[in-house]
Parts: C-alpha cells; sequence; structure tokens
C-alpha cells in the first residue's frame, strides 16, 4: 500500500480552494518531521527551523566552507483539516548541498 502517493493525490485534488495552487512546489509536514527525526541524534548535524526557512546544516565548529547541507525557502503554510489534518508548504526555493545559500539557489515558484 502506497500511502504517499494516496496522500498526495487527496491533497492536489484539494485544489486551489484549499490553497494548492498552480505549478507550483509543495512539501508535506511529515517530510520535514522525517527529517528532523533523523538529525536529531545526529552530532555534526542541526536543523535550522525558522521564519520562512528549513535548513540542514553542518554544526559550525566543524569549519567547513560551505556547512549548508539543504535548505527550503517556505513562501506559505497551507493548512489541511478535511479529509485528514496536515500542513503543507508552498516552497518558495532549495539550497542544494555545497551551496552558500546565500549565493545559490533554485527558484521553484515564478
Amino acid at each position: 500500500m502506497n500511502t504517499a502517493l494516496s496522500k498526495s493525490y487527496i491533497i492536489e485534488s484539494l485544489g486551489s480552494k484549499a490553497g494548492i495552487d498552480g505549478n507550483n512546489f509543495f512539501i508535506d509536514k511529515s517530510f520535514f518531521d522525517y527529517l528532523r527525526n533523523i538529525v536529531k541524534n545526529d552530532e555534526i548535524l542541526e536543523i535550522i527551523d525558522e521564519n520562512d526557512l528549513f535548513a540542514i546544516k553542518y554544526k559550525d565548529e566543524l569549519e567547513i566552507e560551505c556547512n549548508w547541507l539543504m535548505g527550503f525557502d517556505i513562501q506559505k503554510a497551507i493548512k489541511i483539516d478535511d479529509p485528514f489534518k496536515t500542513v503543507v508548504y508552498k516552497i518558495k526555493s532549495f539550497y542544494p548541498h555545497d551551496e552558500n545559500p546565500k549565493e545559490f539557489k533554485f527558484e521553484v515558484i515564478k
């Protein structure tokens, strides 16, 4: 049973009435929860979750030139209450690994 595809299909079918509009990039809260769960016991990684940014980076004491592992700029959070409760995030841009987010990112919303 592939519940991820089923959940994606249901969320997508809610359409613009729920704020799921256009050809955009959305991430469900469960993905960020999964990443938090992986990183919480890691000694060299940390989560940045503030304002409209969710990122994973290497801890500063490692003295790595580019200490960002990956990140997402969030345009808005969309609360879904029916048929199940979740939050879906509309992503504005993505920071790939080994790149300084102040210098390079992929814009996913035009």
